[in-house]
């Protein structure tokens, strides 16, 4: 592979992510991904995993697949309330206290 291929290959807007296909991962085995960061993103996570005394592979492997089951960071479930305004300010305030309170915090 020549240089130019090379530069191809890194540059995202040569990727065409619509026509994109799913692969299943192999059995019994590892699929193995290749992910690119900016600098800054890439410092940011691993500046993270080093924090976390996790080599970088595991740390991005579990933020992936946390995210994956939709979990945060500290692995807690997000939860998404819709909470309807009908009029004036004391009741957003009021629906926000109880939507609150509901979740215990």
């Amino acid at each position: 592979m020549n240089d130019e291929e090379l530069a191809r290959l890194k540059d995202e807007d040569e990727w065409d992510f619509e026509a994109a296909e799913r692969q299943r991962a192999p059995r019994g085995r590892r699929a193995i991904v290749s992910v690119g960061f900016k600098p800054a993103d890439f410092a940011l996570v691993s500046e993270a995993a080093e924090r976390r005394d996790r080599p970088l592979s595991q740390f991005i492997r579990e933020a992936a697949i946390d995210r994956a089951r939709g979990h945060d960071a500290e692995g807690e479930t997000r939860q998404v309330r819709t909470i309807t305004i009908q009029a004036g300010s004391m009741h957003l305030e009021a629906a926000l206290l109880d939507a609150m309170r509901s979740h215990g915090r």
